[in-house]
């Protein structure tokens, strides 16, 4: 979170985080801060635009707090959810490359589960857990949720649009937050683009919103 009222210190923030990421032979795509609408302030954004960033997409940063009260859908007996596993995790993945090949897909997501540590260290369930939605054999949706400190990140939710309004993302949803408070989580987060149908899902299932997260695309060379 960025202090809306120290524009110059935010200038010198951002320029530490773009020396610190070159550094490390990356190149930062993708730059986000948190306000609150009523903290908007302009010479934020002018200190970003300064640095070679220009504003990308705004998110909805919405809370869960735990243990959660909400019940999902009962699946057709025909679906099932399970947390992936070491044994599983490969097909995880093929099944977000499956699902992902026509949509914009979270960049924090892929990193984790396209690392290509994830696939070959011990399943480490205190760092990320992933979870599968099934269609009889069929991996037809996933989840992810990052696990930090006392709050879990909900990394992205898929569910293929032909087994869709089945139940699968709550079920999903209430197991990651059972897994979540099991490992001492005060609270799930999730940040929402402005689509209504899942804005409507999260709030439908006890999430609230609680800011906005703006974020800023490198365009420098």
């Amino acid at each position: 979170m960025i202090d809306h009222k120290a524009a110059s210190s935010t200038s010198l923030l951002i320029a530490e985080v773009k020396k610190y990421i070159f550094s490390q032979g990356f190149s930062p795509q993708r730059l986000g801060f948190h306000f609150y609408p009523r903290l908007h302030n302009e010479k934020v954004h002018d200190s970003f635009k300064s640095h070679g960033f220009i504003p990308g997409p705004r998110d909805h940063r919405m809370k869960l707090d735990l243990p959660c009260k909400f019940q999902p859908r009962t699946l057709n007996p025909d679906y099932s959810v399970e947390e992936v596993t070491k044994d599983t995790v490969f097909e995880h993945l093929a099944t977000i490359n499956a699902l992902t090949q026509s949509r914009p897909f979270s960049e924090t997501y892929r990193e984790v589960v396209s690392d290509p540590d994830f696939t070959t260290r011990p399943y480490n369930p205190d760092m990320t857990v992933c979870f599968t939605a099934r269609h009889k054999e069929e991996s037809v949706g996933v989840m992810g949720i990052c696990l930090i400190g006392e709050a879990a990140f909900v990394m992205n939710m898929i569910v293929s649009p032909k087994h869709r309004r089945q139940g699968l993302a709550q079920n999903m949803l209430k197991q990651a937050s059972s897994v979540a408070s099991q490992k001492c989580c005060e609270a799930m987060l999730v940040d929402s683009a402005d689509n209504m149908t899942a804005l409507n899902l999260y709030c439908k299932l006890g999430f609230h919103e609680i800011g906005i997260i703006e974020g800023f695309a490198f365009q420098g060379n």
